[in-house]
């Protein structure tokens, strides 16, 4: 009877641990997270643990209004996305973004940086 029971239950974890996959989450950003930037950064970077689709990028200013990119959805599932930014003046932004994963799970983060003078790109 033991023998069956540690059966069924090696049988479980070794079929969901192939089936559920962990959630992919950023790894890497431009700007980093905090960081403070010399010039007003030409694109937002981000990179990916695993393929996703980019379903929603916001950037907003100190004062929480937005600041219009000319991108803000890539439905083809990528890794590494690269978005424009206007010159942005001095001052603090954060970034908020919305990913979906191949699972349809939907993921969110978002991180702030500043700009430390209004330089032309």
């Amino acid at each position: 009877m033991r023998a069956l029971v540690s059966l069924t239950i090696l049988t479980v974890a070794l079929f969901y641990g192939t089936v559920a996959q962990p959630h992919t989450g950023l790894v890497h950003s431009v700007p980093a997270n905090g960081a403070s930037e010399k010039n007003s950064p030409a694109d937002i970077e981000l990179v990916f643990g695993a393929e996703v689709r980019l379903v929603d990028i916001r950037l907003s200013d100190g004062e929480g209004k937005s600041v219009e990119l000319t991108t803000s959805r890539m439905l083809t599932p990528a890794i590494r996305f690269q978005i424009p930014v206007p010159t942005l003046a001095a001052g603090n932004y954060t970034v908020d973004w919305v990913v979906m994963g191949g699972d349809s799970h939907k993921m969110t983060g978002g991180f702030v940086f500043t700009v430390e003078a209004n330089a032309p790109q």
